[in-house]
């Protein structure tokens, strides 16, 4: 991923912490950072606190400079370079939080249930992940990820069950509300199989867009 932003954040990184959740965790912020609407903890499906412990423990060195009040969006465009005009109050950052908490939070659970290692930092991409899921993209751009291999490495890492289950390749937007429809013995689909179904390239088509794609082999 190539991204100003993205740079400034693993530049400071804790040397400490993993390089590869770091990455990963850069990568959505750098992605969200854009945003004009919004705060940065919701777009990450985060409360103000984890927020700030996710900073704390991957980026403290990026708050040696910042202002108390400054918004970190803010703070984190003017470090590269960038002009911001933020609406972290805008109306528009708290539709998703009310209107499909309930669906968020089964998506969740559907990850956490599944994980394959536990702490504050899978908490935290299980609450990424669920909100990606709520949006409009592949699910691999609403993460802000280069592309999709890099969200099969992050499941593979962290939710090997799920992703081997995955057998045919479906889109893991689509493949992750199967498994919650599966959860609950009900079905949205009509067809007798996804192999006759009409509507097979869209769960199964290409995730394809501008790569963005930064090797994650080249940091270890």
């Amino acid at each position: 991923m190539s991204s100003g932003i993205y740079n400034y954040l693993m530049d400071r990184r804790d040397q400490h912490e993993d390089v590869y959740e770091a990455h990963i965790f850069a990568q959505c912020i750098a992605h969200n950072a854009k945003e004009p609407a919004g705060s940065l903890s919701e777009a990450m499906g985060l409360t103000q606190t984890k927020f700030r412990m996710l900073i704390n423990r991957y980026f403290a060195r990026i708050l040696d400079d910042k202002p108390i009040d400054r918004c970190i969006k803010v703070h984190l465009n003017l470090c590269t370079g960038q002009n911001f005009s933020c609406r972290c109050d805008s109306d528009l950052a708290e539709l998703p939080k009310n209107a499909r908490t309930e669906e968020m939070n089964d998506l969740k659970q559907l990850l956490l249930d599944h994980c394959s290692s536990f702490g504050e930092h899978v908490d935290w991409i299980t609450s990424m992940i669920a909100t990606g899921c709520l949006r409009d993209n592949h699910l691999w751009q609403d993460l802000g990820l280069g592309c999709r291999e890099e969200l099969n490495q992050l499941l593979a890492r962290y939710f090997p069950i799920l992703f081997n289950k995955n057998t045919g390749n479906m889109k893991w937007k689509k493949f992750l509300y199967k498994q919650l429809c599966e959860l609950g013995d009900v079905s949205v689909c009509l067809a007798p199989s996804c192999q006759v179904c009409i509507d097979y390239d869209l769960c199964f088509g290409p995730e394809e867009a501008t790569d963005r794609s930064r090797s994650v082999t080249a940091m270890r």
